[in-house]
């Protein structure tokens, strides 16, 4: 995992507890950010070299040429989000990956409905101008908070229900932490969204109720996508270096994986996930929660034959491309070879 410097360049207070950085990476790396909405930044804090600590974070505006915008919401964040939305200035150097991730909005239906929470409208926000500007489906955003002033980007979604008055609508629901009331307001807003894909994006509680409300209204699951931002930055716990010592009953010695261009030939540890061999072997693939429930490993199986623990993030579309989670891929074969730059 390659890191380059960035500069902050402005910080926006969009509610009590939730920050924007605006960063500019050096002019000579410029190409290597070009972005697409959905993707997001792994960030590198110098100052806590010490601990090693890194944030995964989305950007959240539509591309830009020279600057990105990520946005903190430190009460739900670790204590690398803590430092960073207490400790950044403007001027401020700290390193980031290129941006990364294949968060996209469901293409199979005429309308769309977005059921997000205060966290879950940060990677939302970049997809949807994205998609009022390049499409004209119908879509309705349900957004679950828990007071008018928490509301994220109030200002800028008011903004584009103005200017997409036939194409945009928007619930704000102010949730007083009532379970119930999220449940039978969402239900009413279902019954208006005929012949529609689902996207849940929040928390894990948030995405769990919604998901047995859709189901529970009937709502078949192949027309649901769910980015689960929990666990957006946990990460599993380091494995040690070891050499193979593989008595699994399938006797696999190793497999092969491309990462950064380079192709590499890495020990198969019994009973291991490919991630967790990839990390024993000192390699730093793309990752983030571990669990099958934010895509951030996804890799192309180029040959040989796995078998993986949990699917939840990927659609049948995605399993028919080849698409494999590396957290969850066990190899069966000993041709096992994943692309991870693809």
């Amino acid at each position: 995992m390659t890191f380059y410097p960035v500069n902050v360049r402005d910080i926006i207070d969009e509610t009590d507890n939730v920050r924007s950085f605006i960063l500019a990476p050096d002019a000579a790396q410029l190409a290597k950010f070009r972005y697409q909405p959905g993707q997001f930044l792994t960030l590198h804090v110098p100052q806590l070299a010490e601990n090693k600590l890194t944030q995964s974070v989305y950007l959240c505006d539509a591309p830009s040429t020279d600057q990105l915008k990520i946005t903190l919401n430190r009460k739900t964040g670790n204590s690398c989000t803590e430092w960073l939305y207490n400790n950044l200035k403007v001027g401020d150097w700290i390193e980031s990956t290129s941006p990364s991730g294949n968060f996209k909005l469901s293409e199979s239906s005429n309308s769309l409905t977005l059921v997000v929470d205060d966290s879950g409208i940060i990677p939302i926000l970049s997809l949807l101008k994205k998609e009022l500007n390049n499409s004209s489906r119908v879509i309705k955003l349900f957004y679950d908070c828990t007071n008018y002033n928490a509301i994220i980007f109030r200002k800028e979604i008011d903004f584009l229900r103005e200017r997409f008055p036939q194409q945009l609508e928007c619930l704000y629901h102010l949730n007083i932490g009532s379970d119930e009331s999220h449940a039978n307001t969402l239900k009413s807003f279902i019954n208006t969204c005929s012949d529609a894909a689902f996207t849940i994006c929040g928390l894990q509680s948030h995405v769990n109720l919604t998901k047995q409300v859709l189901t529970d209204q009937g709502i078949d699951k192949n027309h649901i996508h769910i980015e689960n931002c929990t666990s957006l930055n946990q990460r599993p716990a380091p494995v040690e270096k070891l050499a193979s010592t593989s008595t699994s009953v399938n006797k696999i010695a190793n497999f092969k994986a491309t990462l950064d261009g380079k192709d590499h030939l890495i020990n198969y540890l019994a009973d291991k996930t490919l991630l967790e061999c990839m990390l024993a072997a000192g390699l730093e693939p793309y990752f983030s929660c571990s669990d099958a429930h934010c895509g951030y490993c996804m890799a192309i199986k180029k040959s040989g034959q796995l078998t993986m623990q949990k699917t939840n993030v990927l659609s049948p579309g995605d399993m028919d491309r080849g698409y494999v989670l590396l957290c969850q891929a066990i190899p069966m074969s000993e041709d096992v070879w994943v692309d991870c730059d693809a």
